[in-house]
Order: C-alpha cells, then sequence, then structure tokens
C-alpha cells in the first residue's frame, strides 16, 4: 500500500485543456468497408487536465430531464386538434412520453398525456369559438422536461388527399405495394397508411402500417385475385382511398423483382431483373413518370436477359419501375431504387505528424466509388516501420526513421475505378525528455520548482509527475506542455530522498516518453509534528501508555519511519505500511496496557514478543514506551537511523524537551493521567518551551507524581477520531437578543452552605457546512483553574482567578423563553469518560451532543449548555473547541487559525459577572470577524 498521500500547490493546478490536433474528413467521405462516415483522420487522445492525484476514472454522466421541443404546430377540424413537434434531447435518459396543454384563449386546459411511439397527436378541444394554442413536455425516468412555446393558434386543417398506387407485385400469401405520397396532406402530418386489399370490390380487413411508402400486405389467400387501395391517415383521421391498383393474383401473377448492386460512374454495370410465377413469355418494361424517374443515364434494359446494362454517366439515385406482363395478360411491378456513385476520390487529410518509436496511426477516406475497396502504395514509399492496410486504408506502424516520406497511394474501387493521390508523411526525431528541480535541498512541504524541456522535434500535449520514492510509483499530478516545455511547483511530500520522474504523453504524436529521476532532500522542521498528549504510566500499570503525534504541517505528514525515542533509551519506529496522517489529525502510539481503548483505538499498538512475551528496546517487537523521563520524535530525513531531526520532544530529561523541562517525577502515579499540550484557538501552543506549552493533568487534581496537577482528562485523538472543525460549527448565543454575559446566555447560582456556586454558559451551534455532522463532541482547550491554562492570548482577567470544574447537570434539558418570544430546548452536556463527577471535569474533558437521525443537517441547528462548580469566585476564562465526523474541516493556516470560531468565554464567577477582554463595541467588532461568542 502506498505510504504517501500527496499534496500539490495549488496554483500548479490551472491547466488548459490540450487536444490532439485534428483534421476532420468532408462529411460524405467514408472509410472503406465502414457504414457511416469517418469523423476523423486519426483516434483522438483523451484531454489533459491538471490533477493533484491520480485521474479520477471516468463516471457516466447523470440523466436529467429532457430539454423543452421547439414550438409545436397545431390545426383543428370540428372538436379535435392536430398538434405535431419535434423530439426535443433526451438528456441521457430515453423519452417515455409526452405532455400537450391545451390553452383557450391563453388559459390552460387540462393537459394529455401520450406515449412517445409518434409526435403528431390528436388533441380534444371545445368546439366552442376560441383562440386554441399548445405547448409540449417531453418526460423521460428523471421527470417531466420544461414546455416548448406554445403554437401558434390553430388553424383550420382538412383530410389529407388520396395517394397514388405506383407498383403492386404479388407473392404467395403476400402482395408488395409502392405508393406515392398525397400531393395535400391537409394541414397535418401523415403518420400512418391504410391498405385495403378487396376481392371481387369486396372490401377486406385493413392493415396499417406506419408512415411509409413500401409495405407488404400479409394473410392473403394463395390463389385469390385482390386489388388495393391506399389511404392516408393523420392525428384528425383517415382521407380518401387512392384509386384501385392493377389486380395480381398470389401465387399465380408474376412476382418482380430487382437485384443489382451500386454502380460507379463510367464503370460498366450489370443489374437483373428476376421473376418467378406468371405464364412465359414475359413482356418486360420500364415505367418511367415524372414522379419516379427512368434509369440512370447510360443503363437501359434489355428485355431478352432481362438485364439492366450499360455505362452510367451520372450519378445519383434513381427511383425505378420494372414491370412484367405474362403471356396470360396478368402482371407485377417493383419499385427499386438504382444508386450510381462518383468515381472514387481518395481524400488526403493533413497526416499527423510521425516520431521514431512511437506507435502511428492514420485512416485515409474515400469519396464516391462502390465498395468493397482496395488500397495500395502506386509510387515512393512509406517510412520504414509502417504500412498501408490493403482492406481498409489505414497507415499504421512504429516509425524507426525521421525524415520526409512520399507516396502515392491509390484505392481500387468494386467495379476497377481508381484514384491517385500523393501523400507525404514527416516523422520526428524520438523525444528525449530533460527534467530539472529548482532546489535539490529543502524542507518537508516547502515548495520546490520542476521544469521539463522536450526536444528535439515539436513537442505538445502533457507530462504527469511520478514520486519513485520507497520503491512505490505513485502519479502526483498531470501538468500541460506549451512550447516544448512545462513548468510546475509542489510541495515536497515526504522527509530525506524523494526521487520524481515525469511521463511525457503528446497529443501532436503518439509518442511515451519518460524523463531521467532528479531527487530532492527534504529535511523535516521541528515543530511539524507535535506531540500533544503523552504519558508513561497509568491506572493499568507502567505499561497502560500512550502518545499522540499531531501533524502541524500545511500538507499530509507521511508517519512512515518516524521514530519515538525513549529517555532510557527505547525507540518505536512506526512501520512503513502506515497511511499519511492528514493535517490536523493525530497519530496515536499505545502500549501493551494502554487503557483508554474505549475513548481512541491506537493507530499502531505496542505489543510482547509473540514467542517468549518478552518486551525489546530498540531491535524488534516492543511494548513500552520507555520509563518515566520523556519522549521525543524524530523524522526520519536522514540516511542513518537515529540522526534525524528532532520534530519534538516533551519531558523531564536532558535532550528530551524544549526550553524548560517538564518537573519530575518523585513517584510513580498510580491514578489517569496525562501531559498535555495547551491548545489557542484549535491549534497546539508550540512556543518552543516546553514547560509553558504542557500542563499535567489527572482526573483527581491535587498531588500527583509529586507534582500538582490540574482537573482534566485524557482524551487521546486517533488517526480516525473526530476533527475540529470550529469554523463550519458555529456557535452563537442562544439569546442574540441579550448580552452575552446576561441570563440565558449566562446565569451565575449563588452558593448556598450545602452547594458551591454554579456557572451556566448557554449556546447554540449550527452546522454551516455542505454535510450532515454524523458525531459532534465538544472539547474544553482552557479554563481558569488551579495549575490549569493561563489567560487567553489578548485577555487581561483581575487577579484573583477563578477555580472552575466542569459538572454535570441536575437535568438533561431545561426550557427558555427568548427575548423574541420563541421557547427553545437547552441539552444540557454531560462529561463523557473517563471524566468523573466528582471531582468534575477541566482540560481535554468532552461532552458528546445529542443529534437527531442521521446526524445535523446543514443548516440544522442544536442548543446545549455547560455547567461548573465555582470551587473559588473570581475572573475566570474558558474555552473549548468544536470536533466533529462527517464533515472535512477546511485547511486553515497559522495565521488563519487566529479567526478560528473556537467558543471562549470569560468574566466574574462569585461577583458580578463582567466582560474583561475588550470594549463592548470592540466586542461586537470581534463577533462579526471572529463568529465568537463572548
Amino acid at each position: 500500500m502506498p505510504r504517501r498521500f500527496r499534496t500539490l500547490v495549488g496554483s500548479a493546478l490551472a491547466i488548459a485543456l490540450v487536444a490532439s490536433a485534428m483534421v476532420s474528413t468532408p462529411a460524405s467521405a467514408r472509410s472503406p468497408g465502414d457504414a457511416p462516415p469517418a469523423a476523423s483522420a486519426r483516434p483522438v487522445k483523451p484531454a489533459v487536465t491538471g490533477s493533484a492525484n491520480a485521474a479520477d476514472p471516468v463516471r457516466p454522466k447523470a440523466a436529467s430531464k429532457p430539454a423543452a421541443p421547439k414550438r409545436p404546430t397545431a390545426g383543428k377540424r370540428g372538436d379535435l386538434a392536430a398538434v405535431s413537434w419535434r423530439k426535443p434531447a433526451e438528456n441521457g435518459s430515453k423519452i417515455t412520453g409526452y405532455v400537450v396543454t391545451p390553452f383557450r384563449n391563453g388559459k390552460a386546459q387540462a393537459p394529455s398525456k401520450f406515449d412517445a411511439s409518434v409526435t403528431s397527436r390528436a388533441v380534444k378541444i371545445s368546439p366552442a369559438s376560441g383562440k386554441w394554442t399548445f405547448t409540449v413536455a417531453a418526460a423521460n425516468d428523471a421527470g417531466t422536461g420544461p414546455a416548448s412555446p406554445r403554437s401558434k393558434a390553430a388553424v383550420p386543417v382538412a383530410l389529407p388527399a388520396a395517394p397514388t398506387i405506383i407498383a403492386v407485385t404479388a407473392h404467395t400469401s403476400s402482395a408488395q405495394l409502392s405508393w406515392i405520397r398525397p400531393a395535400d396532406d391537409g394541414g397535418s402530418p401523415v403518420t400512418q397508411f391504410v391498405i385495403t386489399p378487396y376481392i371481387d370490390g369486396t372490401a377486406q380487413s385493413a392493415q396499417v402500417v406506419p408512415s411509409v411508402t413500401t409495405a407488404t400486405v400479409t394473410g392473403l389467400t394463395r390463389g385469390t385475385t385482390y386489388t388495393f387501395t391506399v389511404a392516408a391517415r393523420t392525428a384528425l383521421g383517415t382521407g380518401p382511398e387512392s384509386e384501385r391498383s392493377v389486380p395480381v393474383t398470389t401465387d399465380v401473377s408474376p412476382n418482380v423483382s430487382y437485384v443489382g448492386p451500386e454502380g460507379t460512374v463510367n464503370a460498366a454495370y450489370v443489374g437483373n431483373v428476376t421473376v418467378s410465377n406468371g405464364v412465359p413469355p414475359y413482356t418486360w418494361s420500364v415505367e418511367p413518370s415524372p414522379i419516379t424517374g427512368s434509369l440512370p443515364p447510360g443503363l437501359a434494359l434489355n428485355r431478352l436477359g432481362p438485364a439492366v446494362t450499360g455505362v452510367p454517366t451520372t450519378a445519383g439515385q434513381y427511383p425505378v419501375i420494372f414491370r412484367v406482363v405474362d403471356a396470360e395478360g396478368r402482371e407485377g411491378s417493383v419499385l427499386t431504387v438504382i444508386t450510381i456513385n462518383a468515381r472514387p476520390q481518395i481524400v488526403v487529410p493533413s497526416l499527423a505528424l510521425g516520431e521514431v518509436g512511437a506507435s502511428y496511426s492514420q485512416r485515409l477516406t474515400v469519396l464516391g466509388g462502390t465498395p468493397p475497396f482496395t488500397w495500395s502504395v502506386a509510387a515512393g514509399s512509406l517510412p520504414p516501420g509502417v504500412t498501408l492496410n490493403t482492406v481498409d486504408g489505414f497507415i499504421s506502424g512504429t516509425p524507426t526513421v525521421a525524415g520526409t516520406h512520399g507516396a502515392d497511394v491509390r484505392v481500387t474501387d468494386a467495379f476497377g475505378a481508381t484514384d491517385v493521390q500523393q501523400i507525404r508523411l514527416v516523422v520526428q526525431a524520438r523525444s528525449v525528455v530533460a527534467l530539472s528541480v529548482d532546489d535539490p535541498s529543502v524542507n518537508f512541504a516547502d515548495e520546490v520548482t520542476f521544469t521539463v524541456n522536450i526536444g528535439p522535434g515539436e513537442a505538445q500535449g502533457s507530462v504527469s509527475l511520478f514520486d519513485n520514492s520507497a520503491g512505490t510509483r505513485t502519479l502526483l499530478g498531470t501538468f500541460p506542455v506549451t512550447r516544448n516545455q512545462a513548468t510546475f511547483t509542489i510541495r515536497v511530500p515526504d522527509f530525506g530522498t524523494n526521487q520524481f520522474d515525469v511521463r511525457y504523453d503528446s497529443s501532436n504524436t503518439n509518442a511515451v516518453v519518460n524523463s531521467n529521476s532528479v531527487n530532492v532532500q527534504a529535511t523535516g522542521v521541528a515543530g511539524q509534528a507535535l506531540i500533544t498528549q503523552f504519558r508513561q504510566s497509568g491506572v493499568a500499570g507502567p505499561l497502560d501508555q500512550y502518545v499522540s503525534i499531531y501533524n502541524n504541517s500545511p500538507i499530509p505528514l507521511p508517519v512512515s519511519g518516524l521514530r519515538v525515542e525513549a529517555a532510557d533509551g527505547t525507540v518505536v519506529t512506526v512501520p512503513p505500511t502506515r497511511l499519511s496522517l492528514a493535517v490536523g489529525q493525530a497519530f496515536l502510539i499505545t502500549a501493551a496496557d494502554y487503557s483508554l481503548g474505549a475513548v481512541a483505538e491506537p493507530d499502531l499498538a505496542l505489543s510482547p514478543d509473540p514467542a517468549d512475551g518478552s518486551c525489546t528496546v530498540v531491535v524488534g517487537p516492543v511494548c513500552s514506551l520507555g520509563a518515566i523521563g520523556g519522549l521525543r520524535v524524530r523524522y526520519p530525513d536522514s540516511g542513518t537511523p537515529g540522526t534525524g531531526t528532532i520534530a519534538d520532544a516533551a519531558g523531564s530529561t536532558p535532550g528530551f524537551y524544549r526550553g524548560s523541562p517538564l518537573p519530575t517525577f518523585s513517584y510513580t502515579p498510580t491514578v489517569r493521567n496525562i501531559f498535555g499540550r495547551l491548545r489557542e484557538a484549535g491549534r497546539p501552543l508550540d512556543t518552543g518551551n516546553t514547560r509553558a506549552d504542557f500542563r499535567f493533568l489527572t482526573t483527581t487534581g491535587g498531588i500527583q507524581g509529586g507534582i500538582p496537577s490540574a482537573i482534566g482528562t485524557g482524551n487521546p485523538r486517533n488517526a480516525n477520531g473526530p476533527r475540529i472543525v470550529n469554523a463550519l460549527l458555529q456557535t452563537t448565543l442562544l439569546d442574540s437578543g441579550v448580552s452575552a454575559s446576561a441570563a440565558p446566555n449566562r446565569e451565575y447560582i449563588a452558593p448556598t452552605p450545602t452547594r458551591r456556586g454554579q456557572l451556566i454558559i448557554r449556546r447554540t451551534l449550527t452546522n454551516r457546512a455542505s454535510t450532515p455532522a454524523s458525531q459532534i463532541k465538544l472539547r474544553i482547550s482552557s479554563l481558569s483553574q488551579l495549575n490549569g491554562a493561563p489567560p487567553p492570548a489578548g485577555s487581561s482577567p483581575r487577579p484573583p482567578y477563578a477555580d472552575l470544574r466542569w459538572r454535570n447537570p441536575a437535568t438533561l434539558t431545561s426550557t427558555f423563553t427568548l427575548s423574541d418570544g420563541r421557547t427553545v430546548t437547552v441539552n444540557n452536556l454531560r462529561m463523557d469518560l473517563p471524566s468523573d463527577d466528582p471531582p468534575g471535569g477541566g482540560l481535554y474533558s468532552e461532552a458528546t451532543l445529542p443529534l437527531p437521525l442521521g446526524g445535523l443537517p446543514p443548516g440544522g441547528t442544536l442548543n446545549y449548555s455547560l455547567t461548573f462548580s465555582v470551587e473559588s469566585a473570581g475572573s475566570f476564562w474558558g474555552a473549548w473547541d468544536v470536533l466533529a465526523l462527517g464533515i472535512d474541516p477546511p485547511t486553515v493556516s497559522t495565521a488563519a487559525s487566529k479567526r478560528s470560531n473556537r467558543t471562549q468565554v470569560n468574566g466574574d464567577a462569585g461577583v458580578v459577572p463582567r466582560e474583561l477582554t475588550q470594549p463592548r463595541s470592540d466586542q461586537a467588532r470581534a463577533h462579526r470577524q471572529r463568529h465568537e461568542s463572548n
């Protein structure tokens, strides 16, 4: 599994689409052997786009409702209106029906629904006078689309005129008829034709066919003489019948057919008229008329053959009626269309550029001629390695020699007609791709700029950047080539040696060429990985240990190879199979007797040697994070183990702290305890002074291990745990109509002889994200308490300072009437384990908010309260972060983090509450800028 998750600089991703340079052939040009015209001269390569990761798979576009039809036409006859329209765009799903809505004098009437079989329908209307207009809307599986513009007012229309039968021939139990459409359709499109057989003048069952002009009547009785009529039908009804056809007798009258190929101008042509049934000798004729035409110029009917022969002189399509009469005067006739093609003409496109070593593919096309075609090289030669396919006209292969190559190409059609055209194919030398970097030695996550030069020929297309470190090949992004060069910037994604190369994908040739490799050495910087919590003993014994390593860098942090070193020489190295750590997340390493698995499962759990149960130090499996004294984290940014840059250190032993050390235990504490890093504005505090950044926390408070502790809770984070999303889950005052210090936003309950004073803070949380939050937690990050966090930066509370503890409420919910008259319910939050009450909670203590089924939706709100006991009165402060699952946090820079939505409150506890941090007018401004509740 790849161990790196890559992040690229956004500015490098603004990439224009690059498409292959193609020359389209004329719409009438045909590729030999293909029925449809060829769309392009060579296969089109996919467009190239910028991407920070490997390209996403192509997904089918979701179907949507059909487009609106264009303005329909309408006519009326009596109490019926004929409405006709054209089929609109389907938009990914087949049209299943139509909705036609009438309007009488502009007022909509009841709509009518129809299936999608035809696009002309009769709609019932009132015979009363009025102006009738209509709209049409199409429907598919996605729903009904928009309606068309209204039609013009329906005008009176008539039924269609009678068609004209021009040919009929009998088969064994059927007959084939051809007719000409009526000269006048009455003002409404013909949708069907009705064929009626007659026996001795008596009409038989009619047969209905679509709007065609040749059809076969089936179900006839063998040896029976029939005549036929044809009538046209529109949405408004059926017009008059045609005159009856000549009589034909099934299985007796001559059955006529024509077998002939397409022809080519100036090439000898032969087609045959065949007949079955009837009594010879036969009389053959061609029935010319102004409607159907006659034989193509240059062709004639040989009545002895009977055959159509000659040398056609004019290209076109010629409808012809062949008629035959047998010796007893019975006749049959058939309509056929003879196609004469122009002489073949090769369409010479602008041939694609070739490149030595790159596959080449170019299709030649032909206008005119009669298939099948045969291709050949008449003179000259194609480039070595490239051949011409004699059947389909494909020039393909892999050129081996650069240069300009000329050849005369010949095409020959089925009648021997030929065309010869000269082609010129240029092959350039094989591309050489050179990759360079502006700085081969940088800090981890720094930006570096790569330059790609391609030559010696013309280079167009894109280059894809790959990282080949640690034996894996990972796509980092794709970038355009402009004038034989590409330049782009990325952040170095790993510690130590990063090895890069690019693959050039040409769009003007089919070349795919790899570059040289370049190395960039990346050195870790102190503070990019921070220890946020750790302990080296706990209630479960000396191996009840854990450490959380937080990604404080701007990109995903590779944890593979990170070393956690203890003051007693114990070393834990993260295995190379671990994934990268997302920005703002923590990697949790636990020892053998870790006791907080219900709070957070470890990302790396240490365990004894399975062979003998021993705990080995440095080499092999380890199950300990070392004895009391501190921990430090070292990057794998050098080639020698144990010599990499120190990322962070926290302890009391020299070499295991920055600035001042943590206090030293005089004995091993046996209660739940941690050293926890303080947080400001949603981020870990990193002043470079270990003692100032950390606090010793226990669930009981007081002196533990000989060190004064603050009330707090070990709530470690892991890589899959909830993230801080203060900017997306915003906290505001419960009642915006009163001040932050007034009820119900803040309430102080004075102490009694049997109970300490209480401070209650009430707020409203709103989901400003675009996705539901599946879990939400509040986590105390600052609180005025004994041995606890200092006052927030920028505030100046007056001593003495209050000593607060988070307490569980007496009831789970409360109801309040707000200043605007609304009545709301507030959830009184209870602390999550392992916090306990008494004695209560403090730093790192958490509470889970009760959410509706499916989570808190976008725009959803939730009211909550926190209850604190006032152990001693004075000025107070408090802050908490909002953590959630289901919502991706925005990327927050160090500067931007100071504008976090972390909730912070200040005041005096036990005396008259008062805001201490800033004047009221400044508070309002800060509320707008930082979305904070003060």
